[in-house]
């Protein structure tokens, strides 16, 4: 059955949107309009629009040496990792392995942050998911931050740019000028984040940026919003409710050959019974939407932790579409160049074609646990292990064979991501129980195997596009 489009909405501030943004923004916050709703049925819907922008004067190309080189307006040599057990976010140099720089992701430093979604121009949205498996997050909301400090305000008239320079100078809330915005969200947890491509770089308007956030979710029934926020403001401008999805969760599932509801994972916390739990609370209990991406089209793929859906949501009309992934798999969700969608988890990895509406699931290799993953834009979908569960190291499939190419036992990766210069980068961190524990990032030469590391994190729990990478190689700008 095809449910009737929903009806695009622009405005101030949502129910859920819980403050002001941080920097004196304007917002006429009168109305509180009722989220979008809408679905289609994957058999009636069409294809996803695959189209990929050209990229505008200024910005990036291909160098004579085939490599991306990104242009003079775009500062894409940091890879951006959050901080979870310290509320903060570190930028590192790519090519030389340095903090360059270290911020509060929420005024309390209580955030949580996990995912890191990098903009065509270097600047980062971070999620601050917040929240623990029984009490809602007090911080959770989006916070960008700039890249580059000529991009900074100097909001308090001195001259210059008072920012962070490293690991040990961490300003004050509103006192490091390289802040863009600050937008709290009142919800349970706020996890994926995604910057949108933005078609036309000549364009004066602004970048949108995603994001999905919890209402009420158990181990077995999940609803929750995604959101569109104003990448210049914070300022949210669509909110689209998704749900009720019924399913299980991505790890009482395949414990249970796919029956959720309070299954006793061993060595983890189990509570009593809340309405509509199914009898009990599996960890995942309202977390909701796990992971999310951009495709080139602008339309925003997310993955829910609590019932283990693959839910498309439309740039253009907003309505949404949902999927089961196979056997309860998930964790990781990267898109490459065609559109295709991957989702990692326990279960190995599961790739979507829209195209078809048909699922592929890989069938050897190593244990990959519940970590990130990332396409390389070629011919690769690199995945984590050892962060939570599998073998330690960075392992590289064939994106079309889903098949093993080689691991590089780098050490316990969570997160993964690829930088402008085509090292593969694994952060530390994470385990079942949900607590952040890295310290570590690693960066690999896929070809020659060379391994570099940065260990100045604390308590990481970083997985997402750290680096921009995923942006870009979605179809949006030529890499390598």
């Amino acid at each position: 059955m095809q449910n009737r489009m929903p009806k695009r909405r622009r405005f101030g501030r949502d129910a859920h949107l819980a403050g002001a943004l941080a920097w004196g923004l304007a917002c006429a916050c009168t109305d509180t309009p009722s989220p979008v709703t809408g679905s289609s049925d994957p058999a009636t819907d069409s294809a996803p629009d695959a189209g990929g922008p050209a990229v505008g004067p200024g910005g990036g190309g291909t160098s004579d040496n085939g490599s991306f080189d990104p242009g003079t307006e775009i500062d894409t040599s940091f890879i951006w990792v959050a901080n979870s057990q310290q509320g903060t976010v570190s930028k590192i140099d790519t090519r030389t392995l340095t903090e360059l720089g270290r911020y509060l992701t929420s005024p309390l430093g209580k955030g949580k942050p996990s995912r890191t979604s990098v903009a065509l121009d270097g600047s980062v949205a971070v999620a601050n998911r917040g929240g623990t498996y029984t009490e809602p997050s007090v911080e959770a909301g989006l916070t960008k931050l700039f890249a580059s400090p000529k991009d900074c305000i100097d909001r308090n008239k001195n001259g210059k740019i008072d920012t962070s320079t490293g690991k040990g100078d961490i300003r004050p809330w509103l006192e490091d000028e390289c802040l863009a915005w600050h937008a709290p969200l009142a919800y349970w947890s706020n996890r994926p984040v995604a910057w949108a491509p933005k078609k036309d770089r000549t364009s004066t308007e602004p970048a949108l940026v995603w994001t999905a956030a919890s209402t009420q979710c158990s181990s077995d029934v999940c609803n929750f919003d995604v959101l569109r926020l104003n990448g210049d403001t914070g300022e949210v401008q669509d909110v689209v409710h998704i749900g009720p999805l019924e399913g299980p969760d991505f790890i009482t599932g395949p414990l249970t050959g796919g029956v959720g509801g309070g299954v006793g994972i061993p060595g983890l916390p189990t509570f009593p019974g809340l309405p509509g739990a199914g009898g009990g609370l599996s960890i995942l209990h309202n977390y909701g939407p796990y992971g999310g991406a951009s495709d080139a089209g602008g339309n925003f793929w997310v993955f829910t932790a609590t019932t283990t859906h693959l839910i498309r949501v439309d740039a253009k009309t907003l309505a949404w579409k949902s999927w089961k992934v196979p056997d309860a798999n998930g964790y990781g969700i990267t898109v490459d160049p065609k559109g295709r969608v991957f989702v990692c988890g326990t279960q190995g990895i599961s790739r979507f074609d829209p195209a078809t509406s048909q699922w592929l699931a890989s069938s050897a290799g190593p244990a990959l646990g519940y970590n990130g993953c990332m396409v390389d834009g070629k011919s690769t979908i690199w995945v984590g292990g050892g962060g939570d569960g599998g073998e330690l190291g960075l392992h590289a499939f064939d994106i079309d064979t889903l098949a093993l190419i080689e691991s590089f036992p780098v050490g316990a990766v969570k997160g993964v991501s690829i930088d402008i210069e085509g090292f593969v980068w694994g952060v530390s961190g994470g385990n079942v129980s949900g607590m952040a524990v890295g310290d570590t990032a690693y960066r690999l030469d896929p070809k020659t195997g060379d391994v570099k590391s940065y260990a100045g994190l604390t308590g990481a729990y970083s997985y997402s596009d750290m680096t921009g990478f995923g942006l870009k190689q979605a179809g949006v700008i030529e890499v390598f």
